[in-house]
């Protein structure tokens, strides 16, 4: 079904022509614009001037372009990918589908998602612009998801070259950058570069960050500048790895690799509950442990000692060594 101001229509070719406003429906799909051309036999839509495509809470818009809709393609010059809920993505040229649920944008890429959802598949939470997720690049590809409520959530994102992408304090460049919208999470590699909060500048080729929990790691050539007292004395131009090696603490002749300030979530909290235990556990462990396991523990931490090749001046890094009695 449509509305034409006016229109031609050859009954032999079965072909549609107008020059002038229109509006189609086609299954869930609304289309309308200036100037269309429709082929009825292969479904085929030539879009001559501004035109848009909505399905359910998306639509797609351009200045031109084409679809099928038999198979659901869209192609668009300066595309413009919506949705109600306040997601934007523009680029030179776009194609893709609903049906297939996946649209690719090429040249200039800008984008705008909703960000900080805990559940993107059912929330259908208008986007926070203070939550948003904004990109650039050159290329970017989108996938979708439908939601029980019938509409449709993009689930992931791959945006590539020349990348630059914000999130709340978050400034990150790169290569490549992938938005995992269901897991809430954002991984960036090749030449990634990161400005938190103008206080600490991180460059690395690999950065994986949680949006919810605010936390996230870095990988392989790992640099860091900042403001922060906790990296007063660290030579920042050398690489994490040199850092981290010479800033080391050794307690009782043991090297404590960790740092804190990096410890958070699950880590922070099982670290806490481990502190706690730490107190009472070998006192358990001998005198609980014996009444219920007899000298079983014993035995197994010998019988686990004896297997390992012990050499004059050996090195052996032992991990999850617990309170050490191991070594007693």
């Amino acid at each position: 079904t449509g509305t034409y101001q006016s229109a031609v229509y050859d009954m032999g070719n079965q072909v549609l022509t107008t020059n002038q406003d229109y509006t189609m429906n086609y299954q869930d799909y609304h289309m309308k614009g200036t100037g269309l051309v429709y082929l009825f036999k292969t479904g085929d839509a030539t879009f001559n001037n501004k035109f848009s495509v909505t399905k359910q809470n998306f639509t797609v818009s351009g200045d031109n372009g084409r679809m099928n809709t038999i198979v659901k393609d869209i192609f668009a010059n300066k595309m413009v990918l919506t949705s109600v809920q306040g997601d934007r993505v523009t680029s030179d040229i776009g194609q893709g589908s609903f049906e297939k649920k996946e649209f690719k944008f090429d040249g200039h890429v800008k984008g705008k998602i909703r960000g900080n959802t805990k559940n993107f598949m059912t929330d259908p939470t208008p986007l926070v612009e203070a939550e948003a997720v904004n990109f650039t690049g050159e290329t970017a590809k989108l996938y979708f998801i439908s939601q029980n409520s019938k509409n449709m959530s993009i689930t992931r994102g791959e945006i590539k070259n020349n990348v630059h992408m914000t999130y709340k304090d978050v400034i990150m460049d790169s290569q490549y950058n992938e938005i995992d919208i269901a897991k809430n999470t954002i991984l960036a590699r090749d030449k990634v570069m990161i400005d938190l909060k103008n206080h600490t500048k991180l460059t690395a080729n690999f950065v994986w960050f949680d949006m919810n929990k605010g936390e996230g790691h870095a990988e392989k050539s790992v640099k860091i500048i900042s403001t922060l007292p906790q990296f007063k004395n660290i030579n920042t131009m050398k690489d994490i790895s040199q850092i981290l090696k010479a800033d080391i603490k050794i307690e009782d002749g043991i090297f404590c690799c960790m740092n804190d300030h990096f410890v958070s979530g699950d880590n922070q909290k099982y670290m806490k509950m481990y502190d706690w235990m730490s107190f009472f556990y070998d006192f358990g462990e001998k005198w609980i442990g014996k009444l219920k396991y007899g000298n079983g523990i014993d035995r197994l931490r010998r019988e686990l000692m004896s297997r390992l090749e012990w050499k004059n001046a050996i090195s052996v890094l032992y991990v999850s060594i617990g309170t050490g009695a191991d070594l007693r």
